[in-house]
């Protein structure tokens, strides 16, 4: 039996097409599985749930750019939820008093404070500010010693020493005008102040800044 060649040769060609279809098949069923593997991976990784201490940072980051963008009302919000998730975290209660003094809540601001001293001791930020706030609110003594403490251990804190300075002049010229007036009334334009009174009103403007212009005109009777 004879066989031409070139019956060979279709042969071979037609053997290499099937063969390359068949490989390429193979080929392409694996990239589809290993897509799908891909894939189930990233839904598995996607659902992995955060652990305390991300939703905890990620809190504080939201806090973080909300007071950026002056919210302090949802920056305090942010700050909240992630102490409700970690009542250690001392950064949170520390921020979260930043953004109570931004509020004008004052009081507030001293309790977390407090709170982030408690957990951190040696936080200066806190001490510093625990001494602004003490003079927010007229505790002036209390502010002078506050100031002292951090430059005990800070002496290098000129922005405490500042504060010193000042919460200083503020709590002997309280302590001046109180004694002048002792045992009197006080006499500002036209209105007779009791002496308490009249001490509560000074309180009230050495600590804003200590602006006695409204007190110009006194006279003691």
């Amino acid at each position: 039996m004879t066989v031409s060649f070139s019956s060979v040769s279709k042969s071979i060609f037609v053997f290499l097409i099937l063969t390359c279809l068949l490989l390429t098949r193979v080929i392409v069923s694996e990239n589809e599985g290993q897509n799908t593997g891909d894939a189930d991976a990233n839904t598995v990784e996607e659902s992995v749930p955060l652990t305390v201490a991300e939703q905890v940072r990620a809190h504080i980051q939201e806090g973080d750019a909300a007071m950026k963008k002056m919210q302090y009302t949802t920056a305090n919000k942010m700050y909240s939820a992630a102490i409700k998730l970690d009542k250690t975290d001392f950064t949170a209660y520390y921020k979260r008093a930043i953004s109570r003094i931004q509020k004008k809540s004052a009081g507030g601001a001293l309790q977390d404070l407090d709170k982030a001293l408690a957990l951190k001791p040696d936080y200066t930020q806190a001490l510093v500010q625990r001494g602004n706030v003490l003079m927010s609110l007229g505790r002036l003594e209390e502010a002078r010693a506050q100031f002292q403490d951090v430059i005990k251990a800070h002496p290098e804190n000129t922005a405490a020493a500042k504060k010193l300075q000042t919460a200083s002049k503020a709590a002997n010229a309280y302590k001046s005008m109180v004694t002048s007036i002792k045992n009197k009334d006080v006499k500002v334009r036209g209105r007779t102040y009791s002496l308490s009174h009249f001490s509560k009103i000074c309180r009230f403007g050495l600590r804003c800044n200590y602006n006695f212009y409204f007190f110009s005109e006194r006279k003691f009777t």
